[in-house]
């Protein structure tokens, strides 16, 4: 897989996820380790892969990232049942 290079030691990883895609950007760091981020969500609190090669990083910041889609919905399904379920409870409806 031919990733894009955005400069000599970045490139672009496009990972198809359902409806979304992830982009990936790894860069070559000077101790010849490779960092990992998400190259369209970016801010100083994301995540970063560490990683000596460029699969590692890359697998490394999916493991700290959200799962799929699909399971981030049903999660949060499953927590709004709770919620309702639990404010039942506090009113005597149950």
């Amino acid at each position: 897989m031919n990733a894009p290079v955005i400069h000599k030691n970045e490139k672009v990883f496009p990972f198809v996820d359902g409806d979304e895609t992830i982009r990936v950007r790894v860069t070559k760091q000077p101790n010849n380790e490779y960092t990992a981020i998400d190259h369209d969500n970016y801010d100083y609190d994301s995540s970063v892969g560490w990683g000596l090669t460029e699969l590692r990083a890359i697998a490394d910041l999916f493991e700290k990232l959200p799962r799929a889609a699909s399971e981030r919905e049903e999660r949060d399904d499953m927590a709004a049942r709770f919620d309702h379920q639990r404010d039942l409870r506090k009113h005597g409806a149950v």
